[in-house]
């Protein structure tokens, strides 16, 4: 023990000529960090304890460091630094602190007394990383403050000391993006997480030219997908001197040694992140260690229902979630995510690479996989419903959200049972449609359709129209209209009315694209006589707006307006403003073809605020 002290002082204990305390001289300027520094230095003054919490390698004892020399002219008794990383026991605590300070073991006075009273007046105590001793922390710190009322600590900590008063402020990443920082300079355009890159980069090679044509785009991608953590992005760029940024961007999603610090002058738990991560898993209780591998499964955020849904079973039980998950944000390894619908829960992407990684060490992976494809899939279902409703702005912001886990969900399925993902893929469809990801569900519909074979009548037809849509609406007519004829052909012998006047509409929608105006017409007509005969109103509003739309592109004004008008009417009684926007976008041009300028914006207006309301982008 005594030896560890003593190493532990002899680590801490140069002091700067001149200055009374033992703040290490750092070697590199601190990055992206100056209004967070401003923010510090104001708080300080407003507690007594002040604890920096967040992740491993968010820059915690950097920016302490830097708050601390910026405030130490303040302190008469000087600015003391105290690094527990090696500290292993809470016991030994009050015993490093006092060998770093007044160069003495306490082991035969009883601590925090005798060290309050050898503690020089107005001093500020900065413990660095408490987290494996938090109670010997916070049991120090209660007795220093009651017993030194001058005395001011700064904590850094993966999880708050938990005492009275304390102020806990959350480092997070640093920005990519300038217009992301507070008080951004005008016509920056790269926030602190690039210029760090760049730094670091440029001291690893010289010659490195962050202006060479996309490298910056690079760099963007690399800080975005590293949540902005700077010792993450440090460890990016101690890879320029043997890869592009290029190739560093590109495998850092599938190689988690990229994060490795090549130099031999790093410590030892900055030369790799996952080091860093493996400590933070074996400080976990049991329950907590499996709850924390079975997020690995999210991509994105997650809400707690998914959550519970989701982790639970196999020696966890759905009650214990919102406990465990509230121990894992404790210790900075989940992140609160704020969100209208309320809050959401999410890894960093290397912590969830890491995390993923260990869960499928354990025998329980599969389970966990299958229950988040179970439950994103009954989301989207459930989803699918209600974007045909009042409430569709809320369930496209839900699934905006969600979205990440989708396709986590539909990968996984894709591999194990192509049926549902296909099923999972055509519940999509709505949202990919309104959010405009025609090459996203483009994608996904081509990898199902490679299957096709493994897909029932029903499922194939389905896929097949919703890529016959898709490739339509990228002005992919010949393919579209491939896909479309496919689907016909198979629903015909299913007798499924329903998705052959679909085909058929988007079959007449193709042939008026392509000018082919009276087949256009032969088409719609044949879709509106399906629409009839199983008795669907919106269906049959539809055909007729179709049917208006051809009309007027054949100068048939005065028809187009009265049949667009009568599908208005009944996309205005049942509330599908999806619908009626497109309807008034034809009455629109109706209206500006007989030169009423006002009405045409009247309607246009209408349209594009509808549009809006419900989530069209």
């Amino acid at each position: 023990m005594s030896v560890l002290i003593e190493e532990t002082a002899t680590q801490t204990s140069e002091q700067r000529e001149g200055a009374l305390g033992n703040l290490p001289v750092q070697l590199t300027r601190l990055v992206g960090r100056d209004a967070a520094l401003g923010e510090l230095r104001s708080l300080v003054w407003r507690t007594r304890v002040l604890t920096l919490s967040g992740p491993g390698g968010a820059g915690k004892t950097r920016l302490a460091i830097a708050l601390a020399d910026a405030i130490r002219p303040d302190f008469v008794g000087g600015a003391w630094w105290v690094d527990l990383s090696t500290t292993l026991e809470s016991r030994l605590v009050a015993q490093v602190v006092s060998a770093t300070i007044l160069r003495r073991d306490l082991t035969s006075d009883p601590a925090p007394a005798a060290l309050a009273r050898g503690m020089p007046d107005s001093a500020l105590l900065v413990l660095d990383n408490c987290e494996q001793v938090v109670d010997g922390c916070a049991d120090l710190v209660v007795g220093l403050l009651e017993r030194s009322p001058s005395l001011r600590v700064v904590a850094t900590s993966r999880q708050p000391l938990g005492v009275p008063s304390e102020q806990v402020w959350r480092v997070g990443g640093l920005a990519v993006d300038a217009r992301d920082e507070p008080n951004h300079a005008e016509g920056d355009e790269d926030g602190g997480a690039v210029s760090l890159f760049v730094q670091r980069a440029i001291e690893a090679l010289i010659t490195f030219d962050p202006d060479a044509p996309g490298v910056r785009d690079s760099i963007r991608r690399i800080c975005r997908w590293l949540d902005g953590m700077p010792l993450a992005i440090e460890l990016a760029a101690a890879r320029v001197p043997v890869l592009s940024v290029a190739q560093i961007a590109s495998r850092l999603e599938r190689d988690r040694s990229v994060l490795r610090h090549p130099g031999r002058r790093a410590p030892e738990r900055h030369r790799t992140l996952e080091a860093m991560l493996e400590w933070s898993h074996r400080m976990l209780e049991p329950d907590e260690r499996r709850l924390f591998r079975r997020l690995g499964v999210f991509r994105g955020s997650f809400s707690l229902a998914a959550g519970e849904f989701v982790c639970a079973g196999y020696l966890l039980d759905a009650a214990e979630v919102l406990d465990l998950l509230a121990v894992l944000i404790d210790r900075s390894l989940v992140q609160v995510v704020d969100h209208p619908q309320g809050p959401r829960y999410r890894l960093l992407a290397t912590v969830r690479q890491y995390a993923a990684a260990k869960l499928w060490d354990e025998p329980d992976a599969p389970t966990v996989s299958w229950r988040h494809a179970e439950y994103f899939s009954a989301l989207a279902v459930h989803a699918r419903t209600g974007l045909g409703g009042a409430g569709q702005a809320t369930w496209l912001e839900r699934l905006e959200a969600d979205h990440d886990n989708m396709i986590e969900a539909l990968a996984w399925l894709e591999a194990e049972a192509i049926e549902e993902a296909a099923r999972l893929a055509a519940s999509l469809w709505p949202f990919w449609y309104r959010r405009g990801f025609y090459s996203e569900a483009r994608m996904w519909f081509e990898r199902i359709l490679g299957r096709a074979g493994e897909l029932s009548d029903r499922r194939r037809a389905d896929i097949r129209l919703r890529a016959g849509s898709v490739a339509f609406l990228q002005c992919d007519y010949t393919e579209a209209a491939e896909h479309l004829q496919a689907a016909l052909a198979i629903v015909g012998p299913l007798g499924d009315q329903r998705a052959a006047a679909i085909a058929l509409q988007r079959l007449g929608s193709i042939a008026r694209e392509q000018a082919r105006y009276d087949e256009a017409r032969a088409l719609h007509e044949r879709s509106l006589a399906a629409w009839r005969e199983i008795g669907h109103a919106e269906g049959v509003a539809a055909s007729q707006d179709y049917l208006g739309f051809v009309e007027w592109l054949r100068g048939n004004t005065e028809a187009a307006e009265e049949t667009s008008a009568a599908a208005l009417s009944e996309f205005t009684r049942v509330g599908n403003l999806q619908l009626g926007a497109t309807a008034l976008v034809n009455l629109g041009a109706c209206a500006l073809y007989r030169g009423d300028l006002p009405l045409a914006r009247e309607r246009l207006e209408r349209a594009l605020a509808d549009a809006r309301a419900i989530g069209f982008q």
